[in-house]
């Protein structure tokens, strides 16, 4: 069973196209705006202030709203009233596929039931996985660190679709980013994404747009997963240092190299998959 955003999955069974697709995730962007697009329309902050609280974000792993008032630049008043704002003009995906007359409420109900449950029947099967594997916690704390960072610094929402029976095979297209953790023993995490999404990754991460430059976007999604992975290993209560720096590999390279473990994860976002990988003896 794979877990997939509504709209992939939809676009699966054909009652989507990848235009509609593409349209109807530029519009809920647009209808639910993050916070500090919402502070910096109110007039509350800067565009400085923003790209401060945001690099403080992604060295922190903070909510927007919470560094925004530590760091001075709002009052508790000013990020509720931005809530309750970003509350009140919230839609929801279906409700937008429905207004731009790709689907009937009618689908929507019925698709909507049944991707629910084919939702909790694979995280029901991934956290089984999870649960029995020897590094369950570092597991864990690295999957939680990696959607909550996705989320806040890219603004990319994530989810684990599932787990894989066999090493993927990377497409051409496609970059190995890795680190090891010494936990103590070596667990080598990273993975395995194609060059457009990590394009559209490092041009959110950097905050300008850097598509024709490989090199640039590559270093930039390794820094993304080192921010990551050391977030992560803080919240184990391990220390950074038990980090080794990020390794960049091509599709034709043997990344699993000398370990005899491993376990491959599918993760999901609403335009493209992504393979992630924990390799250990």
């Amino acid at each position: 069973m794979s877990n997939k955003f509504f709209g992939q999955f939809l676009l699966e069974k054909g009652l989507l196209n990848s235009q509609q697709l593409l349209n109807a995730i530029e519009l809920q962007k647009e209808a639910n705006p993050p916070i500090g697009q919402l502070a910096i329309k109110e007039g509350f902050i800067s565009d400085a202030a923003a790209i401060q609280i945001n690099m403080e974000q992604q060295r922190t792993d903070s909510r927007f709203g919470d560094l925004a008032i530590s760091m001075g630049f709002m009052t508790e008043e000013q990020v509720s009233m931005l809530f309750h704002v970003q509350k009140e003009i919230k839609k929801f995906f279906g409700e937008i596929l429905v207004e731009q007359s790709y689907i009937t409420e009618a689908v929507l109900q019925q698709e909507l039931a049944e991707h629910a449950e084919l939702k909790k029947t694979s995280i029901t099967e991934v956290d089984s996985k999870i649960k029995e594997h020897k590094y369950c916690q570092q597991i864990t704390d690295t999957l939680d660190a990696i959607i909550k960072n996705f989320t806040r610094i890219p603004k990319i929402p994530l989810q684990i679709a599932q787990i894989e029976t066999q090493k993927p095979t990377p497409a051409s297209a496609s970059v190995i980013i890795s680190q090891t953790m010494h936990v103590p023993e070596p667990l080598k995490v990273g993975w395995i994404m194609e060059k457009d999404l990590m394009e559209q990754v490092a041009n959110n991460f950097l905050g300008i747009d850097v598509t024709d430059q490989e090199d640039v976007y590559v270093d930039a999604v390794s820094e993304f997963l080192n921010i990551i992975l050391g977030n992560a290993l803080v919240s184990n209560g391990e220390v950074q240092t038990l980090l080794d720096p990020p390794i960049i590999e091509s599709y034709n390279d043997d990344f699993q190299g000398e370990y005899n473990g491993a376990l491959y994860l599918t993760m999901s976002a609403p335009q493209k998959d992504f393979s992630l990988f924990f390799i250990h003896n």
